[in-house]
């Protein structure tokens, strides 16, 4: 009998501490990227693209430098249309001249793999709006598509929603209704990135937890024996 109780006491322990973890995770503070100069984890790379075409961007963050492209302006299809809070830059995709060709697809490339991504997109009315969300070996895990709003759109994505595992790359491109990627159509802001854990925290944290927990149980045998 006793050791029935034991085993139910440690199954709902191990609960416990798998719902700490997922729970830690999920608070974890996000990496955050509103391409304005006060940028949090700012290496001016945030400063705004003053030349026409496609640009390079590095953002150097305390797990590592996210290389991006794309140009940080505060106009669309040479409309001022202001970032999601009203003012301020965005990130939008390009369409160039013949000394800046520019690029109609923007990508992220994390240095780490992300769980969890939320970001507003921005889309010219007339115009599809698509993303790609790639995983290990760049393997495609999630594809999605919307028309155009000429508004900005709130958007998540996040492992064990629509993936099944973690993000380390997204590219976001706007099309015509022919299917042709068209620059100059669509943006981006205010994302918000959130790193898988490390496993060696994980294990830190679970060893610590498990260890307190079995000092616990030993309490609770001397007090059952006693």
């Amino acid at each position: 009998m006793l050791r029935g109780r034991n085993s139910k006491y440690w199954a709902f322990l191990l609960f416990v501490l798998i719902g700490i973890c997922f729970s830690l995770e999920g608070n974890a503070t996000p990496i955050i990227m509103t391409f304005d100069p006060t940028d949090n984890y700012s290496n001016n790379s945030m400063v705004s693209d003053t030349g026409i075409g496609d640009h390079s961007h590095v953002l150097t963050t305390p797990v590592g430098d996210i290389s991006y492209n794309g140009r940080i302006w505060n106009k669309l299809a040479g409309n001022l249309i202001g970032d999601v809070s009203g003012g301020g830059y965005f990130l939008k995709n390009t369409t160039g001249d013949n000394s800046h060709p520019g690029n109609a697809v923007v990508t992220f490339s994390f240095p780490v793999p992300m769980w969890k991504v939320e970001f507003y997109w921005y889309a010219l009315s007339g115009t599809v709006a698509l993303s790609n969300y790639y995983g290990e070996n760049n393997q495609l895990i999630f594809s999605g598509s919307q028309n155009g709003s000429g508004t900005w759109v709130y958007d998540e994505v996040s492992v064990g929603d629509e993936l099944s595992s973690p993000i380390v790359k997204i590219a976001y491109w706007t099309e015509n209704t022919g299917g042709v990627k068209v620059g100059n159509a669509g943006a981006l802001d205010n994302m918000k990135l959130y790193p898988v854990p490390e496993p060696t925290t994980l294990l830190l944290l679970g060893s610590g937890l498990l260890g307190l927990l079995g000092i616990g149980a030993r309490k609770r045998r001397g007090s059952i024996n006693g």
